[in-house]
């Protein structure tokens, strides 16, 4: 077993996007995993982030990159609708994966991608970040610890303002539903993840999705672009564990208010709250148990906090967590969390909210 997951990356430019700002330095950072190539749409800028990061082989070819034997996993930090055609190479290819939140565009694409991994036995990783934050593995913890007693009720809000500002050019995809990468996928779909993880997973959900803000544009050129992504989503839900609740998220603020997670049990109260996305900003904890009054900040043990490589504060810290499950799970300890089976399952949370909205109904959540 090599001592070094040997990791190519596919989406690196060190000028935009996340894989450029994020999972290079990642990689470079932990002691389990090195940088061995950057695949970008574009030689030359694949070849400037292997310049300026210090790596030796640059691809323009995601296919060229998943062959090369000198690559045991491929990163994969694109625009979502290429999440599935990267991985499915990748994974023929017998290469671990690791890809950003969303799999894919379907839940069709996601099992596909799940079946394939399991039948070469590789492994395989999500970047849903929120799984990697101190406060919320506490959150996670203590509801385990019967913290909340019996779960009675939930509400979780996200309200950002991506879609009353202008987008950067290379996120012109946000606007288009066909790709995959709108307010229900991204904010709603990590904040889903983490939700589901901690408080339990959702049977069936009653919700509206719209898209309240039709016309955006592009930052450096000003061009206007027709909106059809949804920038608006609310859902009732009730999980199997018979709690019942809200998620409600939208992109149409004109401020940004954060996320915010309040579980209400028959013996506590946990309230969990961010500034921004909760997958990239630190989050802060509050909880009170029967007869203690009034929420009060709780500590989070050092034990949860799994690298020491990157500060709380850094986005890429959360990212950093899931990198090193992923990594050590393909140098033969533990496993990925969370993997292509959380995967499929968040798909399938999230394409029966839009079936009820487009249903006007109540709408199961498929198990398989």
């Amino acid at each position: 077993m090599p001592s070094k997951l040997r990791v190519g990356v596919v989406g690196a430019n060190i000028h935009e996007g996340w894989g450029g700002r994020v999972h290079v330095p990642v990689y470079q950072a932990l002691a389990e995993t090195e940088v061995v190539a950057i695949c970008n749409s574009r030689l030359e800028t694949a070849q400037e982030a292997c310049q300026h990061f210090g790596i030796p082989h640059a691809f323009n070819d995601y296919n060229q990159l998943v062959q090369s034997p000198e690559i045991d996993a491929v990163s994969i930090s694109t625009r979502v609708s290429l999440h599935h055609p990267i991985a499915l190479a990748a994974l023929s290819a017998g290469k671990h994966v690791f890809c950003e939140w969303p799999l894919a565009v379907t839940s069709g694409q996601a099992s596909e991608l799940l079946a394939l991994a399991q039948a070469k036995r590789l492994q395989h990783g999500i970047d849903a970040q929120a799984r990697g934050a101190p406060a919320l593995l506490r959150m996670r913890e203590l509801v385990e610890e019967g913290y909340l007693g019996r779960l009675l009720t939930f509400n979780m809000k996200i309200v950002q303002s991506s879609a009353m500002v202008p987008r950067e050019q290379h996120h012109w995809w946000i606007y288009n539903q066909g790709e995959g990468g709108d307010a229900l996928t991204i904010p709603c779909g990590h904040a889903v993840d983490f939700m589901q993880w901690c408080l339990g997973d959702i049977a069936e959900v009653a919700g509206a999705s719209a898209t309240q803000v039709e016309e955006g544009s592009i930052a450096e050129s000003g061009e206007q672009i027709h909106v059809t992504s949804f920038d608006t989503v609310a859902f009732a839900a009730r999980l199997d564990n018979g709690a019942v609740g809200s998620v409600y998220t939208t992109w149409a603020s004109l401020q940004d208010i954060g996320w915010q997670l309040e579980a209400y049990g028959t013996e506590g109260s946990l309230v969990a709250s961010a500034a921004g996305g909760l997958q990239v900003t630190p989050v802060q904890l509050r909880g009170a148990r029967r007869g203690e009054g009034d929420l009060r900040l709780l500590e989070v043990p050092d034990h949860l906090k799994e690298v020491t490589e990157f500060s709380e504060s850094d986005p890429r810290y959360n990212v950093a967590v899931l990198a090193r499950r992923f990594a050590s799970a393909a140098l033969g300890q533990g496993k990925p969390n969370p993997d292509f089976a959380d995967a499929v399952r968040l798909h399938r949370v999230l394409e029966a909210v839009v079936a009820s909205s487009e249903g006007r109904r109540w709408e199961a959540v498929p198990l398989a």
